[in-house]
């Protein structure tokens, strides 16, 4: 068997009518098409990946093959590792759950306003101290409703917060206006007595913010003599009774004060009052402001003076 070693040139192959065949099929690739496959290791099955019906609309085990417009479409699912836009918009994220980050590394979603350089929104999360997840959901709403963010006028706040029983604790200042005004909180205030002159008990009342702080604001009051430990009852009338004695006024001009006292305090919440009884009575005191109340230690005989 003799073997060919020369090279044999078609010349008339002209690729549709006329030159090789193999079969009696006319080879219609010209040699330039042929020589492209020149390096190709892809199997049949392979290649037919790229062998899609129409571009972009993805197929099961094809190619992704873009349309025109560099669109693709009946995707799915993917994996990406990170997904940018620069210049277009992603109009809709049609997803049960979208992640941001995974266990054990951080996430954000950042969100851009129309103006350039002028800030965005950050969603982000901490460690929770546990497995604890946060949901930020809406209740049933009667409209459409917008809700902002105020600016608060620090660094770092707080949402004020309800608890399952709709109150909230702890609330200092509340904002009246421009300027934000201490909330008196009874909790905090204090009533302190002192023996003074004869049969006379010193009672100095400091009305405090959530923060246990003096507030710093006059604030109005009422405070009365109870022989109860809740307040629920009045005790009985001094011989004399409350007059306010420095840091404060009072407002029961000539009305008998023999069982309580309505007064404002000094712009510092502090007032100096006297509860002068001839019995000395040993009855609790009770402040009165508009949160609720203060009820003070029981009185004892020394509480008077002499």
């Amino acid at each position: 068997m003799s073997t060919f070693q020369k090279s044999v040139d078609i010349k008339d192959h002209d690729a549709s009518a006329v030159g090789l065949k193999l079969a009696g099929t006319l080879v219609t690739s010209t040699a330039a098409e042929l020589n492209k496959m020149d390096g190709v290791t892809a199997t049949a099955a392979e290649l037919n990946y790229v062998d899609v019906a129409t571009a972009g609309t993805a197929e099961a085990s094809k190619a992704v093959i873009l349309d025109a417009s560099k669109g693709i479409s009946t995707i799915t699912s993917a994996t990406i590792t990170t997904l940018t836009s620069t210049t277009g918009t992603i109009t809709t994220v049609n997803a049960t759950n979208v992640d941001a980050g995974a266990s054990g590394t951080a996430g954000t979603v950042d969100v851009f306003p129309n103006t350039a350089a002028n800030g965005k929104m950050i969603v982000a999360a901490v460690d929770a101290g546990g497995a604890y997840n946060t949901t930020i959901s809406n209740s049933t709403m009667g409209q459409s409703s917008v809700i902002s963010i105020p600016d608060p006028g620090a660094a770092t706040s707080k949402f004020v917060l309800q608890d399952g029983n709709n109150t909230a604790a702890k609330i200092i200042k509340l904002s009246h206006g421009a300027t934000p005004l201490a909330v008196a909180d009874p909790a905090s205030s204090t009533i302190s007595v002192a023996a003074g002159a004869s049969n006379v008990c010193t009672v100095t009342i400091q009305v405090k913010d959530g923060a246990a702080g003096n507030i710093a604001k006059i604030v109005p009051f009422t405070l009365y003599a109870s022989s109860a430990s809740n307040g629920l009852t009045l005790a009985s009338a001094a011989s004399t009774g409350f007059a306010v004695s420095s840091g404060g006024l009072s407002l029961n001009n000539a009305a008998a004060v023999t069982t309580s006292i309505r007064g404002v305090t000094s712009a510092t919440g502090g007032c100096v009052l006297t509860l002068t009884d001839t019995g000395k009575q040993t009855s609790y005191l009770v402040l009165v402001l508009d949160a609720g109340v203060k009820i003070s230690a029981q009185l004892a005989t020394g509480d008077y003076g002499a």
